[in-house]
This record gives C-alpha cells, sequence and structure tokens, in this order.
C-alpha cells in the first residue's frame, strides 16, 4: 500500500468512522470466514474453527472498540469523538455557552487589538536593513536630563576619529514646494553625505544623491517620499520634473518606496551645499539631527564610551560653553517612540493581558459550576469502566470547544478594534499605519486561545475526574454543592477577579485623575475663538529685512481687516506645542560676571509681531506691549514672562533692567514688560523661562500666524486663506487648526492610555461582578434545602439575607486585600505617566476599594433575595 494510500484511509477513518467501520466490518467478516473454512477443512467444527480462527486472528473481532485502536490516527480520532460529545452537551445548555464563548471572545479580542498596536510601534522591524545597528547621536547633560541635537563640531570629530560605519546630519524645516497645481506645504529633510548610506534605503524610481549633487551650483537635486509621490500625482515620469523648494529651483531625481523614507514625517530630501561656517562650528550650537549606523561587530555601549571620551574633549576647548556636556547615542527605535509612549504601550498591554485572565478565570468558575452539576453523569461514566484521564479529557474537550468559537469572535472583534484603535491614536505615532492582523498578531490570538482552554479547563477537568463514583451515584439524588475542594477553587477563582479587577481599576482611577488634572491645568492662555497656522517665505525672494518685515506687515494689516477677526499677530512658535520653532539661548543680567562665577539662566526665545499677547491671551503683568517703534532703528528691547524674572532676580522688579545673551549673539537688551507664564511644549510641560523680541528687530522667514475672532473657526480660516493666496499666492496655508484643538491634541496620549485603561478596568470589574454573582446564584440553589431548614428552625429572612451577603464581602474583601498590593506594585510601573497624582494615592485605593464592595452588595442582592425566599416545607421532603 502506498504512503499516500494509508493517509488516504487514514484521513478517511476520521473524517467518515462509520464509512470505514462499515469497510472494516466488512474485510474481517470475510478473513474470519476464510480462516474458519481453513479450519473447518482440518477437522475442527463449526464453533471451535470460529473461535480459532478469532485468536489466529489477533482477537480482533472481540469488540469494535478495539479493532478501531488498531487503526491510523488514534489520538485525532479520539480527538474528533471527544469534540462530537462534547458539542451534544453544550447544545443542551446554548446559554451558558453563549456566555463562555462571548467571555473569552472579549478577552482575547481585546488582547489582539493591543498587541497589534505594540507589534507594530515596538516589535516590528524597521524599513532598513539590519535597524538595530541604527543609533541617533544626542547631547545631553553628564548630569542627566533632556537630550538635544548635536553640534556640527562633534559631528566632525566622529566623522574624522571613524567611529560609526556611516554617519550624518540632517535639519528639517517646513518648507513650501510648487510643481503641481498648488503650493504644498512638506518637511524638508536637508541632509548631508552619507544620509541614505546610513539608512541603507533604494529608491523606487531615479537614483539617490551622488558627491557631485552636494557641490555648490546648479539645480538642486531632489529625492521624495511615496507619499509625497502621490500629492505630486503618482506618475512615473516625476523623475526630472522641475520644483521649487522655497522658490529655489529643484528636480525630482528620485522616489523613495513606500515605508523607505525617514520616519519622522519627512517628504523632501535635498543635499546640504551650504559650506561650513563659524556658525557651524560653534561648540553650543546644537541644532542638528543626527544618524549613524553602528559599525559591524562593535557594541552600542562601546561607541558611547567613543562618543562621550570625544565630547570630553570639546568640552575641555570649551569649558564655559560645553560645561558637563556630553554626547551619547540613542537606539533608533527607542527614539523613534520615546519613552513615554513605549511604557503606555506596555501598560496597555499588560492590563488586557488582566482582562484575559479574568475572562479564563470567569469561565473556568462556569465551567466548575457546570462539573459539579454533572457529578451524576460522570460518575455513571466512571462506573461504567472511563478512567479519570479519559473524563479529563472530554471535560477539555468542551473547555477546546468553547475557546475555538471564542477564538474566532476575538479575532473578529480585534480586526474591528485595530480599526478604532487606529482612529483613536494621538497624532504622529510611528508605525500606527502598520497595524494589521498579520502572521504575528494571529499567532498571538491563538496563542490567547490556548492559553484559555488550559486556564478555563484545566480546574473543571482535575475536579471532574477526581472523587469516588459509588458517592457520587448514593448522592445522585440530593443537591449538593460538590466536594470542599471544588468550593474553595471556586472561591478562589472569584477572589483572583476581584483582586485582579481593583488592580486593574487602581490604575486606571490614577491615570484618570492625571488626565482630569491635566484638563484643569491652567496654561496661561485663553485660546477660545483662536485659530492658527504656518506660513514660510521663500528665502529667494525675501532674502532682505526690508522684503520680510514687508510682507508680516501688509499680511497682518489684511488679517485684520478681514471679516470677523479682532485681531491678528505671528510669532517664530506658539505655546502648547502649536507649531514653530524656539531658539534656546541663556542670559545673565547685564554687567555681571560670566559663569562659571556668575549665574545664568537657559531660556527659549520666540520673536513676535504687535499685538501677539493681546491675540492668545497671554496676560501682561507689568510694563508695556512691544509697539512700532520697537524696530531696528530703536533700543533693542525684550519682554520676560514671569518664570525668567523669578529665576533671574528673585522677585525683584525687573522693567527697565538690562539681560545680556553671553554666549552667542552677545547683546543687550532692555526689559520693557513681563508677561504671565505658558505651557512650552504641551499642557504638561513645566513653567520655564521664555523671553520675547519684537518681530522688527529679529525678522524671520517662517512664522506661526495667530487669529482671534468672533466668527467660526472654519470662517476665519477661511478668510485666512484668501487674504494669503491674494497676497502671494505661491505661500502654502500650514497646518491649520484652532488652539483649542492644540491644547487637546498635546494631552491626546495621557487621554488615549487613560481611557483604555479605563475600559479594560470597567470590563474586569463587570466580569468580577458577573463571576461573583454566578458563584452566589449556584451556591444558593445547591443550598436550597439547608436553607430551608435554617427557616424551618426558626432563621429569619434578614439572617439568610446576611448570610449570603456576608459570603460576597468576605470574598470581595480577600480579593480587595490582594489587590491592594498588586496595585502598589502597578502604580511604581505608572509613576511616569502621572501628573500631579503620586503612585500611592490612598483616596485612589479607598475609592475604588469602596466601588468592588459596592458592587460585591450589588451582586449578591438577588441571591441574597432567593435565598430569603427559600421553602421551609423544602426541609420535610426526601430527595
Amino acid at each position: 500500500m502506498s504512503p499516500f494510500t494509508r493517509l488516504y484511509r487514514r484521513l478517511k477513518t476520521v473524517l467518515f468512522p462509520r464509512t470505514m467501520e462499515a469497510e472494516l466490518d466488512e474485510e474481517i467478516r470475510f478473513h474470519l470466514d476464510m480462516e474458519a473454512q481453513k479450519n473447518r477443512g482440518l477437522g475442527m467444527d463449526e464453533a471451535v474453527a470460529r473461535t480459532a480462527a478469532i485468536k489466529e486472528f489477533g482477537g480482533v473481532g472481540r469488540t469494535k472498540e478495539e479493532s478501531r485502536e488498531q487503526r491510523g490516527l488514534p489520538r485525532l480520532e479520539s480527538l474528533m469523538r471527544d469534540l462530537r460529545i462534547a458539542a451534544r452537551s453544550l447544545r443542551r445548555t446554548p446559554g451558558f455557552a453563549f456566555v463562555a464563548v462571548l467571555t473569552l471572545g472579549l478577552g482575547v479580542g481585546a488582547t489582539t487589538a493591543i498587541f497589534s498596536v505594540v507589534h507594530a510601534v515596538l516589535l516590528d522591524p524597521l524599513p532598513f536593513p539590519e535597524p538595530g545597528r541604527l543609533v541617533v547621536p544626542q547631547s545631553v547633560l553628564a548630569t542627566g536630563g533632556d537630550r538635544w541635537a548635536v553640534t556640527y563640531r562633534d559631528f566632525q570629530s566622529w566623522t574624522q576619529a571613524g567611529v560609526f560605519e556611516h554617519a550624518a546630519t540632517y535639519q528639517s524645516p517646513e518648507l513650501d514646494v510648487t510643481g503641481g497645481p498648488e503650493p504644498l506645504r512638506a518637511t524638508v529633510e536637508v541632509v548631508s553625505r552619507d544620509f541614505f548610506a546610513v539608512l541603507g534605503v533604494r529608491p523606487a524610481l531615479g537614483r539617490l544623491f551622488s558627491p557631485d549633487d552636494y557641490q555648490p551650483g546648479g539645480a538642486v537635486p531632489v529625492v521624495i517620499s511615496d507619499g509625497f509621490w502621490r500629492r505630486l500625482g503618482g506618475t512615473r515620469n516625476v523623475v526630472g520634473r522641475e520644483v521649487h523648494v522655497t522658490g529655489v529651483a529643484g528636480t525630482v531625481v528620485g522616489v523613495l518606496a513606500p515605508g523607505q523614507g525617514w520616519p519622522n514625517g519627512g517628504d523632501v530630501w535635498v543635499p546640504r551645499r551650504a559650506p561650513v561656517s563659524a556658525d557651524d562650528l560653534g561648540p553650543d550650537n546644537f541644532v542638528y539631527g543626527a544618524v549613524a549606523r553602528v559599525k559591524a561587530g562593535t557594541t552600542l555601549d562601546a561607541t558611547i564610551e567613543r562618543l562621550t571620551m570625544l565630547s570630553a574633549g570639546v568640552s575641555q576647548e570649551f569649558p564655559q560653553k560645553r560645561k558637563d556636556v556630553r554626547v551619547t547615542a540613542t537606539p533608533f527605535r527607542e527614539w523613534l517612540v520615546g519613552p513615554q509612549l513605549t511604557r503606555s504601550l506596555w501598560v496597555l498591554l499588560g492590563a488586557v493581558g488582566l482582562v484575559l485572565l479574568i475572562a479564563c478565570v470567569n469561565v473556568a468558575n462556569l465551567l466548575l459550576a457546570r462539573t459539579t452539576r454533572r457529578q451524576h453523569e460522570l460518575a455513571v461514566r466512571a462506573a461504567l469502566g472511563a478512567s479519570r484521564g479519559r473524563l479529563a479529557r472530554q471535560l477539555l474537550a468542551e473547555a477546546l470547544l468553547l475557546a475555538i468559537p471564542g477564538g474566532l469572535l476575538g479575532v473578529a472583534l480585534a480586526a474591528a478594534g485595530t480599526v478604532t484603535l487606529t482612529r483613536m491614536a494621538p497624532e504622529g505615532v510611528p508605525g500606527i499605519e502598520r497595524v494589521a492582523l498579520h502572521g504575528p498578531v494571529l499567532a498571538v490570538a491563538l496563542g490567547s486561545t490556548l492559553l484559555a482552554v488550559l486556564l478555563a479547563g484545566l480546574a473543571p477537568a482535575l475536579s471532574g475526574s477526581r472523587g469516588s463514583a459509588a458517592r457520587a451515584l448514593v448522592e445522585a439524588g440530593t443537591r449538593t454543592t460538590g466536594t470542599r475542594t471544588t468550593q474553595r477553587v471556586r472561591s478562589g477563582l472569584v477572589v483572583a477577579e476581584v483582586a485582579l479587577s481593583l488592580t486593574l481599576l487602581a490604575g486606571a482611577a490614577l491615570l484618570l485623575q492625571s488626565f482630569r488634572n491635566l484638563r484643569q491645568l491652567e496654561t496661561g492662555l485663553d485660546v477660545a475663538q483662536v485659530v492658527k497656522f504656518e506660513v514660510s517665505l521663500p528665502g529667494a525672494t525675501y532674502n532682505t529685512r526690508q522684503r520680510k518685515l514687508g510682507f508680516w506687515d501688509q499680511l497682518m494689516a489684511r488679517l485684520e481687516a478681514a471679516s470677523g477677526v479682532q485681531s491678528a499677530s505671528a510669532a517664530t512658535a506658539i505655546p502648547l506645542g502649536g507649531g514653530g520653532f524656539y531658539l534656546g539661548r541663556t542670559m545673565i543680567e547685564a554687567g555681571a560676571p560670566e559663569p562659571p562665577a556668575g549665574t545664568e539662566v537657559g531660556i527659549q526665545w520666540s520673536a513676535v509681531a504687535p499685538r501677539y499677547f493681546t491675540t492668545l491671551g497671554q496676560p501682561l503683568l507689568a510694563g508695556r506691549d512691544f509697539t512700532a517703534q520697537d524696530d531696528s532703528a530703536g533700543p533693542q528691547v525684550i519682554i520676560v514672562n514671569r518664570a525668567f524674572a523669578q529665576e533671574l532676580f528673585k522677585g525683584a522688579p525687573a522693567v527697565g533692567r538690562r539681560v545680556f545673551s553671553w554666549r552667542d549673539e552677545r547683546k543687550e537688551r532692555e526689559i520693557v514688560g513681563v508677561v504671565g507664564d505658558v505651557r512650552y511644549s504641551g499642557v504638561s510641560d513645566s513653567l520655564r523661562p521664555l523671553v520675547y523680541v519684537p518681530l522688527a528687530q529679529e525678522p524671520h522667514t517662517s512664522m506661526v500666524v495667530v487669529l482671534r475672532g468672533a466668527a467660526a473657526p472654519g470662517l476665519l480660516l477661511e478668510a485666512a486663506r484668501r487674504e494669503l493666496a491674494a497676497l502671494e499666492p505661491g505661500i502654502a496655508m500650514a497646518r491649520p487648526g484652532t488652539m483649542a484643538q492644540v491644547r487637546a491634541d498635546s494631552i491626546a496620549q495621557p487621554r488615549f492610555t487613560a481611557f483604555l485603561l479605563g475600559v479594560f478596568a470597567a470590563s474586569a470589574v463587570l466580569l468580577a461582578a458577573v463571576g461573583l454573582f454566578g458563584l452566589l446564584s449556584y451556591t444558593v440553589a445547591q443550598r436550597e434545602r439547608e436553607l430551608s431548614v435554617r427557616i424551618a428552625l426558626g432563621a429569619s429572612g434578614r439572617e439568610v439575607r446576611r448570610l449570603v451577603v456576608g459570603q460576597a464581602l468576605t470574598l470581595a474583601g480577600a480579593g480587595i486585600g490582594l489587590g491592594l498590593v498588586g496595585a502598589v506594585a502597578l502604580t511604581r510601573v505608572l509613576r511616569a505617566l502621572l501628573f500631579g497624582v503620586t503612585p500611592g494615592n490612598p483616596i485612589a485605593f479607598a475609592a475604588v476599594s469602596a466601588l468592588l464592595l459596592g458592587v460585591a452588595l450589588a451582586a449578591s442582592w438577588l441571591p441574597a433575595r432567593r435565598a430569603a425566599r427559600a421553602d421551609p416545607l423544602a426541609a420535610l421532603r426526601v430527595g
């Protein structure tokens, strides 16, 4: 017989057992008849000949079950038989099966959906060759703290020392690109040599930069991303097309493949052609982003050690400007995702894992209750010869039969959940577009399903296969709550549900309280009825101070004359992370000794147009606002915020005093006003020193325009779009929106984390309530005769209710005690995600404990009421 024939027969045995049994019986009868006929020829009578034939044939004719064990795939056939029996059993209890499948589906679906996001953002390999060797060099204080960009001098020291296999710098201004029907705002990456070699990318169309492209002269070569190519029309003849980047002529030479671009939103790449200037080589000119590829066979620690040594040499050369500054290297993905988002996603995955565990515990409790009710049935099977292992396999088969549709339901829910999660996720989450139910994610769904089978089915299988068959048969006519072990297991599972629920609920309460603190935090602004957008002037056209200021003056005049606009202004950067760029500098009081002998204050610097503070609703606390006289011909003036005045002047009046930016431009300015503090990079940012200079004294080409008006935000932005197009048709209005939305976006990530953890905690509490209700209902039903005896002997309904409620509170209390231990451990993980909330907040812990006690009381109300109504005559009945 060929292998294919044997495989066919074995599969036919499993899939069509009755057909194969008939064929096998016919074949066995044929061979037995032939053997018996031969025996009769030897002189045996009919009965002896038949018995000898059966014996010669190996006894296969004794029972059909024994003959089947000698055929192929016995284990798979046994599993199929167990599943058929389990299906018949579950059909008799459709309500139980529905609840169990739904519970498992919710747990598996939530776990799969969250893991799909974690996989896409944190685990999915980046679209570069050997992404583990990609790092981002960064400057940092030796004492720790924020990390920022690097200097060109440091970059030169790495390349000359050969620290990396490849290294490159980049700067990412947002500029206008023309070449289509209308100007498009794009993130333009100005990159040095070896940038694409660092990433190891290849073009889908055309080519990348060659060494000659970095030489001055001629049209600028341009490489575009797949997304920007589609914005330009998505035609294959785009290579060779002329485009203008802020008025500078360029030619598209290549298009990157999807996902191959710089993953921080880059649209267009141009080579850095500007010669290295003295400003570029400034030891404290931290304005260059960097990316590098570690040499093969070199560890990250060894690379960081060399960077630290080289940066120490620069610090020794310039001790005043580079005190305590060193250079380190951060793994690319770690830099890309950021520590807060990474921690949030792992917390959410852990939380949803607890929800899955609670779901499995709940189903295990349901199966235990069902197994207890079936003790008589299982005892009969054991009395008829079924082994303990056979009974355990049967009960596990029932759990598997529940988990299979539960897993399929979970995948369906995960498919819908991933769509919802990608829509809810904060803007700019790297890799969120790659969220999908692919192989690794489906493997987690399968693993979650198998885990559900083990967790939900193991305890009932062990419980149902244990015990005396004779005792179970004797007790067949009475109601019982099962063995003490079973009761303890079920009670322990409920305690575990309550404990896990409290852990999740405590974490959700802390995050929700933290989010509430962020929402209620004063930003120092009145953002109602304020809109904003960004404008960048082409440097080739607006290349003088007069042209820049002329454009901004005309635009502000047009905007303030537009319908519905009350005031208009502009700044190089606006608060709450609303756009633009701040310039970092350090200042001292004029005439004071320079550091290290004197005291300096690190500041963020912004150039603003007139009426800026009025438009944003930022209060003027002392002095005056900028006026038209604060131009290049007038004295150099500055407005500072309260945090700056407090840090430098220790509460003394600041207006009229002079400050000096000593490290770079070395200019003195007179303080003419003090304004209120605002949040710099977002609502959760600390109050830091900020200073403002008049735009007329520091003109810029890129500004964020702000408008305040009584009209609807959409109407204000549309009016601004018309005025901008009328003034300069080739300039795009970028990132339009409201300041209210900017404020909301700055807390989008904590809102996302708090909302999801709250949903998971609510699901866990609901599951715990269902589990407690199910246990008490079943206990009351099984103890009906006992409760009837109590009432017959004089117990009041209140006493019986107190008995049931007391059991519920005892279980809930034990779960709360264990849960508080888990909550303390969880809040340590959440510490970095909290704002204005202490991790071990006793009020939050007390509140969630009281909530769970309330849930326990609610879950015990109906069972207690039923127990109090037990019939005393039931005590006199037998059976």
